[in-house]
C-alpha cells in the first residue's frame, strides 16, 4: 500500500498544497505550526474518511474558505486508484472513489489503510477508556464494514435509549419502550462485542512480538474488559462472584452470536432500575476498556512513562501487522514529530522496522539516520 501524490486545496493551514512521496521514506522537516500534522491527518482522513484531531469537518476548513479538497492516488496489490473529498462548510462531505461517488463513508474503509502514530498517541495507554475503544473501533472498522455498520447501529439506537431515560417521568412510564431499544442495541452489541474479543486474540501476538523487537525480555499483553468473557466460542458472564454459563467450545458464529444476545439482555435487564436512576445506560460496549499489562501488571498504573510510550508503539506495530495479515499489504506508517520522544536504540529499532512499508516521518530537523531517504521542508503551507 502506497500513496504516490497528494493534493489539498484550502485545507487547514494549505491553500494550495501538491505533493509526491517516496515509496519508501519521505521526511517532512519544517518548524513547529508550519503545517506537518496537517498533512498526515490528511492522508489519514483519506483511510477512514474523518480528522483525527477535531470532530466537525467544517474546521478543516481554511477559515476564509467555503469548500477544501483532498485529493489522493494510491497504489495498491490490486492496482491504483484516485480518492477524493471534498469538505464544505454549507453541505455534508463527498467522497469519490475511482471518479465514483460513494453514497456513504463506510464505501471508503478499507480502499487505503495507514496507520498514525504520534506522542500524543501515549493517551492510547494513560487516558480514558473512550481513547482505547476508539482504537479498536477505528482499526477494526478499516477491516470489516458489518463491523463498522452495526457501531453505527449501536451509537444511535444508544442515544435514543438515553433520551429516553433522561425524560421519562417514572419506570413504568417508559419501560415497553426502553425493552425495544435494549433489544435493538443487544443485536448491534453482539457483534461488536464479539469482533473485538476476535480481534483482541489476533492482535496480542503480534504485540508480544513487537514489544520484544523494542524491547527485549519485557512481556506485553493485552486484555478486553467487559460485561461478558469470551474464550474460543464460549461465552461467560465476566462476574467474579457468580457463575459461569456458557455456549460450547464449538458452537458456530450464530449460536454465538444468539448465546451473546441472551447474556448480553440478561444484563441489561438487571441494570434497568439502576439505567432509570442514573437517566443512562450504565453497561455495554460503549463504557468497555483494554488493559495493557507489562509482565503480567497494568502499564496505566505500574508503567513509568518509557514504557508506556514503549507499549503505545508495541500497539501501533501490531496494527501494521494486522492489516498486512488481513490484506496482504503493509499499511502507510505515518510518524508524527516521534524520533525526539525515543531514544536512540528505539529510534534506530522503529526506522529499521519501518522499512517493510512506506513512511511519512514528520520533525523539525533530519535526524542523521535519515540521512538518504527524500525531504521535504514545510514552512507555512508551503513546499520550500
Amino acid at each position: 500500500m502506497q500513496i504516490t501524490n497528494l493534493k489539498l486545496k484550502n485545507y487547514r493551514n494549505y491553500e494550495s498544497l501538491d505533493v509526491t512521496f517516496s515509496a519508501d521514506t519521505t521526511a517532512i522537516i519544517g518548524k513547529n505550526a508550519q503545517g506537518k500534522t496537517n498533512m498526515l491527518e490528511a492522508i489519514y482522513f483519506v483511510s477512514i474518511g474523518k480528522s483525527l484531531r477535531v470532530a466537525n469537518d467544517k474546521d478543516l476548513i481554511l477559515h476564509d474558505k467555503d469548500i477544501a479538497k483532498i485529493l489522493a492516488n494510491i497504489k495498491t496489490i490490486h492496482g491504483t486508484k484516485k480518492i477524493e473529498i471534498v469538505l464544505s462548510k454549507k453541505t455534508k462531505k463527498g467522497i469519490k472513489i475511482n471518479e465514483r461517488q460513494a453514497s456513504k463513508v463506510s464505501e471508503l474503509l478499507g480502499e487505503f489503510t495507514c496507520v498514525y502514530f504520534s506522542p500524543d498517541e501515549l493517551r492510547l495507554i494513560k487516558d480514558e477508556p473512550a481513547n482505547r475503544r476508539r482504537f479498536l473501533d477505528v482499526l477494526i472498522s478499516q477491516l470489516d464494514k458489518i463491523y463498522f455498520n452495526a457501531l453505527v447501529r449501536y451509537e444511535k439506537t444508544l442515544a435514543h435509549r438515553n433520551k429516553l431515560l433522561r425524560t421519562a417521568r417514572t419506570l413504568e412510564e417508559c419501560e415497553d419502550s426502553l425493552d425495544v431499544f435494549t433489544e435493538q442495541l443487544v443485536e448491534s452489541a453482539s457483534i461488536i462485542l464479539l469482533e473485538r474479543y476476535k480481534f483482541i486474540k489476533k492482535l496480542e501476538p503480534h504485540i508480544k512480538t513487537s514489544h520484544t523487537y523494542l524491547a527485549g525480555d519485557e512481556e506485553c499483553s493485552i486484555e478486553y474488559l467487559g460485561p461478558i468473557k469470551m474464550n474460543v466460542g464460549v461465552v461467560v458472564p465476566n462476574d467474579p462472584h457468580g457463575s459461569q454459563r456458557s455456549a460450547t467450545p464449538t458452537a458456530s458464529r450464530t449460536q454465538i452470536l444468539e448465546k451473546l444476545k441472551q447474556e448480553l439482555l440478561s444484563e441489561f435487564n438487571r441494570n434497568k432500575k439502576r439505567d432509570f436512576e442514573k437517566r443512562h445506560t450504565s453497561i455495554g460496549v460503549h463504557r468497555d476498556d483494554i488493559k495493557c499489562m507489562l509482565n503480567g501488571k497494568d502499564i496505566k498504573v505500574f508503567g513509568s512513562q518509557g514504557q508506556q510510550r514503549t507499549a503505545t508503539l508495541s500497539l501501533k506495530l501490531a496494527e501494521c501487522e494486522i492489516f498486512k495479515e488481513k490484506t496482504g499489504a503493509y499499511p502507510v506508517l505515518l510518524l508524527d514529530d516521534v524520533l525526539s520522544e525515543l531514544d536512540a536504540d528505539r529510534q534506530q529499532k522503529l526506522l529499521e522496522y519501518s522499512k517493510k512499508m512506506q513512511t511519512i516521518i514528520t520533525g523539525t530537523y533530519l535526524p542523521k539516520n535519515l540521512a538518504t531517504v527524500k525531504v521535504i521542508k514545510i514552512e507555512n503551507g508551503k513546499i520550500l
